[in-house]
């Protein structure tokens, strides 16, 4: 009778969850994932062992094959067995996905991604429903990470479904924390853990990480283990019942919307549990399960040529040629028109919601058959059955299965030309993914018809982004002209170096925030330029709602007329916003040379001969002179060589030496501003010797125990000025010939 009643359970929440579509992520196609068709599969067995129960009960007796599946599904059902437990975490994943289907913030999931995307570009988005257990069950108001290869999650939600405690202590906290407040904190400890800590540890950032230093705080406990974890820092802090630890991970917790991002990996393995990969989903269970299933090797596909065809509905509306090869699983399409001679490339058609297959077309498509390979079981294949169709990368539902061929259709766009985007499919689990390299050649685009709109503008549409600059400057937008103009009151514009914050070059910037037009998807936006030069996507960032411009200042360029033309897509008319900025002071920022072991040397032409020994620091900026083995410094006559000195004239006779100065890595200049030789001469606006006007040819005569003397050089006026100490020491001089 118990055995029953557990059927009964099994049978009602099998009902809920097969009448119900699994909730697809954003992006995906919404077939039937692999878990919901084991719950089907298991809810087949399970009215195929009550019907065996049923007539048993009727008859007093089964027939010996019957009695056999009887035994072998009753012992499946009811025991703690592999795929029991496969069935549990299906069903499991199967009511969340239900859960996650009535909740509107999944709904914004692309939003979500987008915004995760402009802070984090390293970083994705994983499904809600990814990660799930047997034992725990994790539901998420902020979907989970990838970051670099490694899986974050919201802290509260996994805390909850462990059933943990976690405490909140951020550094502006009157209770605020450092390292040093945890036992046995050294940096010293840190260093040599692994390569992570040491890569971590190089550089500035050692210099972020001492026992004073104040942090933010994530405390875990789960019965005798405590784990801290420290926001933008990757390191941990472990004490396990009194034996404590520090680790370096591989990975920082970090904040974004208010939610703090933990290692799931870490805290599940601290914590003893063991973290899996099935199939596209991430298994947290106890650490001390040794019966999971052995993993399944998908069977490869056998091709012919004649497997990849053009689609016989002509997706592309005229001839479109298709070559395959099923060895590399290259297809090779290109367009030519057949009844000319000339073999003249014909015009791909711009499709305006056109339906072929029951799938509304809105764009330029080619479309392609594909037969359904031998492996798959074409009597009873049909289009839910594919597991799932990828076009560069992203889930489409363009696809159908027609008798014993998939007809899919490609959105193609015209920078693909020539190039060869990954057209996927999975037909089954038991078999291997199928990519097809896919190049697009010769293709012609006919015009996509469009009818823009003005962008209508407020006063408030364009504002100052960040107080890049200074918090003085003010911004006057003119939302019926487009024009911006842009004040500074005294405050004197800061230099911002690479990185800090968006500008990636060093300079002086101020940041412009512009609202984009209603209905602008990010996608389309088509090119920024700036006075007529098209910026690269890195010059600015833009979302759904405002595209971020960090304008150049150049003290030089005050009072023009600078214009950012933005075409923000097809729909709309682009848009020209007209900018002059006034009173702006810079901030004087002079440039450090850059120097190498290399940058000072003996003149290539030797002089003072071929015994002289050089020997350059670049860190002090100290040059060493002498004789290598009391060797003479050559004597040189007026008519010997032509050698120059600072004055271009030709050397007089004496004993004279050679310096060459290669100008400073980060100079590009051909001239020297000014050189002077401490009490002594100063030249200005020098040229620069060498085949490449890079460096320069520096003499001086040399006489018996010459001692120590200095060389200034200011190379620009946006560079410190550099000063080379010399200390030259002469052993012997050559004398002079005597007639």
């Amino acid at each position: 009778m118990k055995r029953v009643l557990v059927f009964l359970l099994i049978a009602a929440l099998l009902a809920g969850a097969v009448g119900t579509s699994a909730f697809a992520a954003p992006g995906n196609s919404g077939k039937v994932h692999w878990k919901d068709q084991l719950i089907m599969k298991w809810d087949e067995m399970l009215q195929e062992y009550l019907g065996l129960k049923d007539k048993l009960e009727d008859k007093g007796s089964l027939k010996r094959a019957e009695e056999d599946r009887y035994d072998e599904l009753e012992e499946l059902l009811t025991s703690d067995s592999k795929e029991a437990k496969k069935f549990y975490l299906a069903l499991r994943n199967h009511l969340n996905n239900k859960h996650y289907a009535a909740q509107p913030y999944v709904q914004n999931t692309v939003q979500v991604m987008n915004r995760f995307r402009n802070r984090f570009p390293n970083w994705d988005v994983l499904p809600f429903n990814s990660i799930i257990s047997h034992r725990f069950n994790f539901l998420f108001d902020t979907p989970p990470m990838l970051a670099d290869g490694r899986t974050l999650v919201p802290v509260r939600a996994l805390v909850e479904a462990l059933d943990a405690d976690v405490d909140w202590i951020p550094y502006w906290d009157n209770d605020s924390l450092t390292f040093g407040d945890f036992d046995g904190f050294s940096s010293i400890d840190l260093e040599g853990m692994n390569e992570t800590a040491d890569e971590w540890l190089d550089g500035e950032k050692n210099a972020n990480i001492n026992s004073d230093t104040q942090v933010s705080v994530v405390r875990i406990t789960l019965e005798d283990i405590e784990i801290a974890l420290f926001i933008d820092f990757p390191v941990a802090y472990v004490n396990e019942d009194g034996n404590i630890r520090w680790e370096a991970l591989d990975t920082k917790p970090q904040i974004f919307d208010d939610r703090t991002y933990v290692p799931l990996r870490f805290i599940s393995e601290t914590f003893d549990l063991e973290v899996t990969w099935d199939d596209g989903t991430i298994v947290i269970d106890d650490d001390d399960q040794d019966d999971q299933d052995d993993p399944v090797i998908p069977t490869d596909i056998d091709r012919n040529s004649g497997d990849v065809t053009q689609d016989p509905f002509t997706a592309s509306s005229y001839k479109l040629n298709v070559n395959f090869d099923p060895s590399d699983y290259d297809v090779v399409i290109y367009s030519t028109d057949g009844n000319d001679q000339d073999n003249s490339v014909d015009e791909l058609m711009f499709y305006d919601e056109v339906r072929l297959l029951g799938f509304e077309l809105d764009g330029y498509y080619v479309g392609l058959a594909i037969d359904v390979p031998e492996e798959v079981d074409n009597d009873s294949y049909d289009t839910e059955d594919v597991v799932d169709v990828e076009w560069e990368g992203n889930d489409i539902e363009t696809y159908a299965i027609v008798g014993d061929e998939l007809y899919v259709y490609l959105l193609v766009t015209e920078d693909m030309e020539g190039t060869s985007p990954n057209l996927e499919v999975r037909w089954d689990l038991e078999l291997d993914r199928e990519t097809f390299d896919v190049k697009l050649q010769y293709l012609r685009f006919e015009d996509e018809p469009v009818d823009e709109e003005l962008i209508i503008r407020e006063d408030t549409d364009v504002t100052q982004y960040m107080n890049v600059g200074g918090e003085d400057i003010v911004f006057d937008f003119d939302g019926d002209d487009k024009e911006l103009l842009i004040f500074g009151h005294g405050q004197v514009v800061p230099f911002i170096e690479a990185g800090d914050p968006l500008p990636e070059d060093d300079g002086y910037f101020v940041g412009i925030r512009i609202e984009a037009p209603e209905d602008f998807e990010k996608e389309d936006l088509e090119y920024v330029e700036l006075n007529g030069n098209e910026l690269d996507e890195d010059e600015f960032d833009v979302t759904d709602s405002r595209l971020v411009y960090y304008l150049e200042i150049d003290e030089n360029d005050e009072g023009d007329l600078i214009e950012l033309t933005i075409k923000w897509g097809p729909a709309f008319v682009d848009e020209t916003i007209e900018i002059r900025w006034f009173d702006l002071e810079l901030e004087e920022q002079l440039l450090i040379p850059e120097r190498n072991d290399e940058s000072v040397r003996q003149d290539p032409e030797n002089t003072g001969g071929e015994g002289m020994s050089y020997v350059f620091d670049a860190e002090d900026n100290e040059l060493e002179i002498e004789t290598e083995n009391g060797r003479a410094v050559a004597y040189y006559e007026e008519s010997e060589g032509d050698l120059v000195d600072l004055d271009d004239v030709e050397l007089p006779d004496g004993n004279w030496i050679g310096i060459e100065i290669l100008r400073p890595t980060n100079y590009d200049g051909e001239t020297i501003k000014s050189l002077t030789i401490i009490d002594g001469d100063t030249w200005s606006d020098l040229e620069l010797d060498g085949d490449n006007n890079d460096r320069l040819w520096f003499y001086f005569e040399a006489e018996e125990g010459h001692d120590n003397f200095e060389i200034e050089i200011l190379w620009a006026d946006n560079f410190e000025e550099e000063t080379i100490e010399v200390d030259a020491t002469i052993f012997e001089l050559e004398e002079a010939p005597t007639e």
